[in-house]
């Protein structure tokens, strides 16, 4: 059927498909693809196959291993365009060009980074490149696995298509719509590994109660980044169909003074604190909801936490010095949530609680953020994060939140293709 729409611009692409007279290899007869993508529309135009009993169901071709077809046209490249529904509402995509004789093109289904499970939809289009455009197609078969070269294969088409030419027996098959997909590269490969490198201008406020006496202490993202040593903010994901992996790495240590105003008991008992808090978060998720406008994930997993904190008390206390270096586990359930804006921009809202006695009292996290796309591996990130514990032993209680902007950069790494 013919599929055309837009992302960007007031004027919808046009596509016509027709059956015309000889195909490749001497066949009577190829499918045309045709239509116009005006200046200034981001959009895409051609034709879609949708494998399944109705559209975008999807359907478990696992067993091949590549699409093949012949192509012939006005020179210009086009694009196939695969629709997995473990891939969301992003197409995978790969190039071919339509040169004036025909010519026999095969993609791996693995290159493009499905093994077939889930296909949706398939479609060879003109994407985001104005002007009026041609070209034909013939010939199209899914390949068997290990058999890239074989004729027994069954084609993209009703049983009784002969080799060489266009369906007509499935009247759906050629009626025009208008396909709602959102044309996108994605990874090229099952797993999609990437990491996140950022930082996270915090505040802090807080009790900490120790050697008998409490310490109200509270200071702003400018005051702690004048006295912030170097630390680490990264972030690991790896998404694999459903199923998610994830590690947070924060370390941010800081010098706290009473004279600085950071620390306002009265009377003053703490002269300084040094505090050198680590945190790792690993967390596992499966999603619940996959849908084209929101992806929802389960969390589980732990946080741990290693502050090292010295204090030195002033004359008022006494005077003297205590190192209390504390460090416990934190188990965690969560939820992540992402609504994809456009094909470039994605928001997202995280959060996490736990504790329950295990480690801390308490011990939760909420993060809401939004991440633009610049180039296929390279995304800008920016939110906001806020995490609060509430620890207590024998002879600390520290009830501590941190918040603040987080701006990072985001590179996906495209690992290995499933076998």
């Amino acid at each position: 059927m013919a599929s055309s729409g837009s992302l960007l611009g007031e004027h919808k692409p046009e596509a016509q498909i027709s059956v015309v007279d000889g195909g490749a290899n001497d066949s009577s007869k190829a499918l045309k693809i045709a239509g116009e993508i005006a200046p200034g529309v981001f959009g895409w135009a051609g034709a879609m196959f949708f494998p399944g009993s109705r559209p975008m169901a999807p359907v478990n071709l696992s067993g091949k291993s590549a699409i093949t077809f012949s192509a012939k046209g006005d020179g210009r490249t086009y694009q196939l365009l695969l629709l997995a529904k473990s891939k969301g509402p992003m197409p995978l995509a790969k190039p071919f060009t339509a040169g004036s004789e025909w010519k026999q093109v095969t993609i791996s289904l693995a290159d493009m980074g499905t093994d077939g499970s889930d296909l949706e939809g398939i479609m060879f289009a003109d994407l985001a490149v104005p002007g009026s455009f041609t070209f034909e197609i013939d010939d199209v078969r899914l390949e068997s696995s290990g058999s890239v070269s074989s004729t027994d294969d069954h084609p993209l088409g009703d049983a009784r298509h002969s080799r060489g030419g266009p369906s007509l027996d499935n009247a759906e098959a050629i009626h025009l719509t208008n396909a709602a997909i959102m044309p996108a590269a994605t990874s090229a490969s099952g797993w999609r590994i990437g990491t996140t490198t950022y930082l996270w201008s915090q505040g802090v406020h807080g009790t900490v109660s120790a050697l008998g006496h409490e310490i109200g202490f509270k200071a702003s993202p400018a005051d702690l980044m004048k006295r912030a040593k170097p630390g680490i903010q990264q972030l690991f994901t790896a998404q694999h169909n459903r199923l998610s992996i994830s590690g947070d790495i924060l370390r941010t240590p800081m010098e706290v003074e009473s004279s600085n105003s950071l620390l306002n008991p009265a009377p003053a008992i703490l002269s300084k604190a040094d505090y050198s808090p680590v945190t790792a978060t690993p967390e596992i998720g499966y999603r619940l909801i996959d849908r084209n406008r929101i992806q929802i994930d389960g969390l589980i997993g732990f946080r741990y936490w290693h502050v090292g904190a010295d204090f030195t008390l002033s004359p008022a206390a006494g005077g003297g010095s205590m190192s209390k270096p504390i460090q416990w586990i934190d188990p965690l359930v969560g939820a992540r949530i992402k609504f994809p804006i456009s094909r470039k921009l994605t928001a997202a809202i995280q959060g996490d609680a736990g504790g329950w006695g295990v480690g801390s009292q308490l011990d939760y996290q909420m993060l809401g953020a939004l991440s633009y796309r610049i180039k296929s591996r390279w995304a800008l990130d920016a939110g906001w994060r806020y995490i609060y514990t509430d620890y207590r032993d024998s002879q600390l209680h520290s009830r501590v939140a941190q918040s603040g902007l987080v701006i990072g950069m985001s590179y996906t790494v495209k690992g290995k293709a499933r076998k």
